[in-house]
């Protein structure tokens, strides 16, 4: 299962068209609101920076809490308790520290600069978010978040202990019953082109389906709507729409739509973000749905989306190339219908005299891992293959390459591409490269 650290941040409303406008989220039951209370208050009494713990703010209003002004306007959904301190070290030496030695162990941490407080009387400050795993039962999502900032006597720290509640999906808002089929369908570049994958009326994978739309949460409270399009240009990511029927072709009874996109700060950031799936029943829209389970995958194992093969693959040079800094984007384009790509890759850099690069290094995601085990890829929306190297230099010389080719997953023949079209060879320091996991990207 797929869990979305992107539910807590604001980006850009990714517009599903064709979907009724959605409805209000049901309310939040009054024993979640006391547990995400309480959990504020525990956690703000675990954490005691190495300082003197004072009564107010010393920087008179200028450190807020970030991670609490998750509406616009700033209103907060949740409840935040909070402490100051005073510290020896200096922000930058408190917030290295911090980093190097954890409060929690959690593989979200954030870290970010600003300033804040009221114009004329700007404050700058270094903080750390870290995500609080383990959350018990009524609380969706836990933060702790410090921040310090130079002050009179050393450096003020504010501690922050941030909780929402848990907000559940109604039965009401749920899967009808009386389906038995599934009618399944891409739609890219603003739903302008549009491929049938096909119906689903075979009773384990149909039950694969209902399970996997029924296990959504409910957008919960300061879930920022969050997109993809625009962010890869005009066109916006693949989606998969899902219309759940008595029989093939009949009168829709709910309808999922999911994004297939997945974007980050970069390969091997740790929290990348998915699109809510705007989701209705019997015409009526409902609350848009969390994107907690890689759909990708649901249709994958349920025969839906097949998988690519290397006769409907294309390969061509990727707009942002960059051998002076060491990063490559290998464009995989979908010759067909829409198909799916799973597993690592595997990438053979050769030199003129068609010589391979020593073996290459694959990246291994952490135990927080985002990003889909299967890619869908469109003849408009092509996947990425990402590569990065060090640079050769005369302290490190390496092979320079002058071709390279690309096994998909399970493929026999691999993919050629000449990297003549470069202005800067690429070569490599020691002939070492690091291969990422193949993404949507765009």
């Amino acid at each position: 299962m797929r869990r979305i650290a992107g539910a807590m941040i604001l980006g850009v409303l990714l517009v599903l068209s064709a979907m009724p406008l959605a409805a209000s989220a049901a309310p939040i039951p009054t024993a979640n609101k006391r547990a995400a209370a309480s959990f504020a208050k525990q956690w703000l009494a675990k954490y005691r920076p190495p300082g003197t713990r004072i009564s107010g703010d010393p920087t008179h209003g200028g450190m807020q809490c970030d991670a609490c002004q998750l509406q616009p306007g700033g209103a907060r959904v949740g409840y935040d308790e909070h402490s100051f301190w005073i510290v020896k070290q200096t922000p930058k030496q408190f917030i290295a520290a911090l980093s190097a030695h954890p409060p929690i162990k959690t593989s979200i941490i954030v870290q970010g600069e600003g300033g804040g407080g009221s114009p004329g009387h700007i404050v700058n400050t270094r903080s750390l978010q870290f995500t609080i795993p383990h959350q018990p039962a009524g609380v969706g999502f836990a933060q702790l978040e410090i921040s310090a900032t130079a002050a009179k006597g050393g450096t003020a720290v504010r501690v922050d202990s941030y909780a929402i509640p848990f907000r559940p999906r109604p039965r009401s808002e749920r899967l009808p019953s009386g389906i038995h089929a599934a009618t399944v369908s891409v739609a890219s570049d603003g739903i302008r082109h549009r491929w049938g994958l096909g119906s689903v009326t075979n009773p384990q994978a149909l039950a694969r389906l209902t399970r996997a739309v029924d296990s959504e949460h409910v957008g919960q409270p300061g879930a920022g709507p969050v997109g993809c399009a625009g962010v890869q240009g005009n066109r916006g990511a693949p989606l998969i729409d899902i219309r759940f029927q008595t029989r093939p072709g009949s009168r829709t009874l709910a309808e999922a739509r999911e994004s297939s996109c997945i974007f980050s700060g970069g390969p091997g950031s740790p929290a990348e973000f998915a699109p809510p799936v705007a989701f209705s029943v019997h015409g009526k829209a409902e609350a848009p749905l969390e994107q907690t389970v890689g759909m990708e995958n649901v249709l994958a194992q349920s025969g839906i989306l097949h998988p690519c093969t290397s006769s409907q693959m294309s390969l061509k040079p990727g707009s942002q190339f960059s051998t002076r800094v060491g990063s490559g984007d290998l464009k995989l384009t979908d010759r067909g219908t829409p198909c799916g790509l799973s597993g690592q890759p595997k990438l053979t850099l050769s030199t003129a005299a068609n010589k391979p690069f020593p073996p290459q290094r694959t990246y291994k995601p952490g135990p927080y891992k985002e990003v889909p085990d299967h890619v869908l890829i469109t003849p408009d929306y092509p996947g990425s293959v990402n590569f990065t190297w060090t640079p050769a230099s005369k302290s490190c010389p390496g092979p320079t390459a002058s071709s390279a080719s690309l096994l998909l997953p399970g493929a026999t023949q691999p993919l050629s591409l000449s990297l003549a079209y470069s202005k800067t060879p690429l070569a490599a320091c020691r002939g070492r490269y690091t291969v990422w996991a193949p993404l949507a990207s765009g």
